[in-house]
Parts: structure tokens; sequence; C-alpha cells
């Protein structure tokens, strides 16, 4: 961010169709570059999105809160922090229903309710440097997750629209909590040196 004389961010919440949601959710690794440089959903995925910033005006996101953990969590993941829960402001213009949109978008993916409906949050961050140029950041965030409490949300009218405050409970990869994946193991080989510091080196160099 430091590259940069300002930056902001654009929000985009879509839904996966269920293939690909379960395809994300084992394989969120392999796709870490792709999803950092905004490549997923690829081209040939199935998707619909609801709300993104600057280009839907039925629906407006804003206000985007996340929390994590930022240890890891003792239950399925001890080495690196994880988002855990998230927050946001989804504000209707006009006649549109967000109730009646999500449900036409869950169908279209698969689902068959809002409440087990598995979403995606994605963050996108931009730069502009010293010429007013806006550039995308290689650093795009995708939070899958489901909505919690939906029956139980809140709602206010003013002259905007209808905002209503969604709050989701961000859904595990199953990379860390499949009781086989995670405890598959990989065999490798390593030179042991002459002394800790030189074995170590090598452990880490083969461990790349």
């Amino acid at each position: 961010m430091d590259n940069y004389d300002s930056y902001t961010y654009s929000l985009e919440w879509f839904v996966v169709n269920r293939l690909d949601t379960i395809k994300f959710q084992k394989q969120e690794v392999l796709l870490a570059k792709k999803i950092a440089n905004d490549e997923w959903p690829e081209p040939t995925s199935q998707y619909v999105t609801i709300a993104k910033t600057g280009y839907t005006t039925e629906f407006n996101i804003t206000n985007l809160t996340v929390d994590s953990v930022g240890v890891g969590n003792s239950n399925y993941s001890k080495i690196a922090g994880t988002a855990d829960k998230l927050e946001f402001t989804c504000t209707q213009v006009g006649n549109t229903s967000l109730a009646d949109t999500l449900q036409t978008a869950i169908a279209l993916c698969g689902y068959k309710s809002i409440s087990e409906a598995i979403y995606f949050m994605k963050i996108n961050f931009l730069g502009n440097d010293s010429s007013g140029k806006a550039e995308k950041l290689p650093h795009t965030k995708v939070m899958p997750f489901k909505i919690r409490n939906y029956n139980n949300v809140n709602t206010s009218s003013d002259a905007r629209g209808t905002t209503t405050v969604l709050a989701g409970q961000v859904d595990i990869d199953s990379s860390v909590t499949d009781t086989y994946i995670s405890t598959c193991e990989y065999n490798f080989n390593y030179l042991w040196g002459d002394t800790v510091e030189e074995s170590l080196n090598n452990f880490f160099a083969k461990l790349k």
C-alpha cells in the first residue's frame, strides 16, 4: 500500500454453483494465486452476482467488517490466523426485494434455502499512484460464508432505500477440517549436516 498515494477497495457479493463451491473448499490452497490475482471464479464457472461496488444499482454493499482469529483456531487450524465472522450492510434501492433476489440466486446455483446456501464475499484493493491512475493490487481476498440468523436481521428504511445488516459465519475449508486430509503424510528425505543449523537449513530447503 505504501507504493500508492491513496487506495480503496471494492466489494462483490456472489453465489457460485454447488460443484464449484465444493471445489473451492477442497482446493483453495491450490487456487491461492488465482484468487490473489482476481482470477476466481473462472470464466467457465457458473455464478450469480448479488451486489458489486460500482456495478449494481439495485443493491449496494458497505461497512464490511471481518473478525479474524489471529493465532488460529484450536478446533481446526493452529498454524495461521483465519477469518471467522463477517458483517456488512446491504441497501436495497427502489422496489427491489433482497429476499426474492437471494432466493432466485441460490436456486440458480442449486441451493434450496437462503440459510443453507454458501455465499462469497470478494475484496479487491485498488491503489492510485501520483498521476491518479488506478491499479488493482494482486491481493484479492475471497471468503465463503453462510448468513446467520437471516430471520432476525436488523432492517431500516430512509431516503436511500431499505438497509439490512447481515452477519455471516465464514465457512471453513475442507482442507483443514477433514480428518483424512489433515492427517495425510508425505515422506521426504533431506541431508543431515555436520551441525544442527546446517541440518535445519537442508530440512527447510527440502520442505519448500
